[in-house]
């Protein structure tokens, strides 16, 4: 059964609750999402999402083919549903790989640069690393704002409460201005200048993404 009989008992203990979803920790093979899937599905819990963890040498270096199950057609398909998230689980995929994890965590850069690109292209959201420092709300603040610059749309936080806190606080756009920005201003008419920078069209999409995010004034 993979990875997944070792979770029987706790699929079976959620399909009898409320909950959203689950989490399918380590997935290397694509028959795990499915037979997740089928486990679900066989106790009347079918509209569950799954988030997948890719923590393991071999799940972030597939990460590609394993996110984009369910969302590329196919057999697969037609059986389960996609993931709707994913996120990079680097302590166990340092230690699969015999590495060591720094605090300036340059170790694990492939991973979480390998991972966001993957999700994108499966259309999954991205949720980045836990930082294990849960006492250093700086650490949390550089990591988080590291992740945003990769793409990331969220980060994973320790379930202490104390993580609330800088979770909440990290990096995020400010409220939407009412008047027409710099960047796309500066682009209308091909090249422009914004504060000695040249702006095409490519930082026109970047800003449009930025302002997507942020709350409206």
């Amino acid at each position: 059964m993979g990875v997944v009989g070792w979770f029987l008992d706790d699929v079976a203990a959620v399909a009898q609750t409320r909950a959203d979803g689950v989490v399918l920790p380590k997935p290397e093979r694509t028959i795990e999402l499915v037979e997740l899937r089928s486990q679900l599905n066989a106790r009347g819990h079918d509209d569950a999402v799954i988030v997948g963890g890719l923590e393991s040498a071999a799940g972030v270096a597939d990460a590609r083919s394993l996110l984009s199950a369910g969302a590329t057609g196919g057999l697969v398909a037609a059986y389960v549903a996609a993931y709707v998230a994913a996120y990079v689980g680097v302590e166990d995929c340092i230690a699969d790989l015999g590495g060591r994890r720094t605090a300036a965590g340059s170790e694990v850069l492939y991973a979480r640069s390998r991972v966001v690109p993957a999700a994108s292209l499966a259309a999954v959201a991205a949720l980045d690393e836990v930082v294990t420092a849960v006492r250093d709300d700086d650490a949390f603040r550089r990591d988080a704002a590291q992740g945003r610059d990769l793409g990331y749309l969220a980060s994973c936080a320790s379930t202490r409460p104390r993580w609330r806190w800088p979770t909440r606080r990290s990096p995020r756009p400010r409220p939407r201005p009412s008047p027409p920005t710099p960047v796309p201003v500066a682009s209308e008419q091909g090249d422009g200048m914004v504060d000695g920078e040249m702006v095409d069209d490519v930082h026109v999409r970047m800003a449009q993404v930025t302002l997507g995010r942020a709350p409206p004034p």
